[in-house]
């Protein structure tokens, strides 16, 4: 790991527990970075805006948030050289270094370097409580949204549905869209991935009741089992 890629992973773990005072930059180091986020109404995208003030503040380098489609564009802007820093899953990431997802028509992406663990990353699947849909099943030829195309469940879902035996009419989109297109009846249930709480579903549950399907034990062994073979 570089010397500076380090400083950056020290700041991100004792921001809370550092002193206030910026830190005079290395003449060497950029005098900006990118940092890939996601989707409006994602966590990512709230956690990387909170995460590029707190870089600016402790690098004394700016750091400014760029909203992305997600874990895959992520991982195809750093290898490109468009942002230098990204939000990603670790699922995405063992497909792009491995060049195993569908997403990288064989490419291996090696130019990325983990710095540090975010939080473990919940699949959650909702829907409007009139709807009347309680069970993972009654989703099979309804709409469903998963989010970006070049997200976590852009990438997931679809293979999680498939899994399970499923043929559902996938759709994509920011999950402020999302959201408002299941208000309206546009989409009968979105998939979620990511931290909680998720900052769309927070803002649509406030406005009427939400309900999220559980899946049973024998479909989280369908589906670790039809991960494991098919997605990585």
């Amino acid at each position: 790991m570089s010397r500076f890629f380090g400083f950056v992973f020290a700041a991100c773990l004792l921001a809370i527990w550092t002193s206030t005072t910026v830190p005079a930059a290395n003449p060497d180091w950029p005098k900006s970075l990118t940092l890939g986020t996601a989707s409006p109404g994602g966590v990512y995208y709230v956690y990387g805006e909170a995460l590029a003030q707190i870089l600016t503040e402790k690098l004394g380098v700016t750091v400014n948030a760029l909203p992305t489609q997600g874990p895959v564009h992520n991982v195809k802007l750093i290898e490109s050289g468009g942002e230098q820093l990204g939000l990603i899953t670790m699922g995405v990431a063992l497909q792009g270094w491995n060049g195993t997802g569908e997403w990288t028509s064989g490419k291996r992406f090696r130019t990325m370097r983990a710095l540090f663990p975010m939080y473990d990353t919940s699949f959650q699947f909702l829907v409007l409580r009139r709807s009347g849909i309680s069970e993972i099943k009654m989703l099979d030829k309804l709409d469903v949204g998963v989010g970006p195309r070049a997200g976590t469940g852009g990438t997931y879902v679809p293979a999680i549905l498939k899994a399970l035996g499923l043929s559902v009419k996938i759709g994509n989109g920011s999950f402020d869209d999302m959201a408002k297109d299941l208000s309206s009846g546009g989409y009968n249930a979105i998939a979620m991935a990511g931290g909680a709480p998720f900052p769309a579903a927070q803002e649509l549950e406030a406005k009427e009741p939400l309900h999220f399907i559980s899946l049973s034990a024998a479909e989280i062994d369908s589906v670790r089992k039809g991960i494991r073979t098919s997605a990585c």
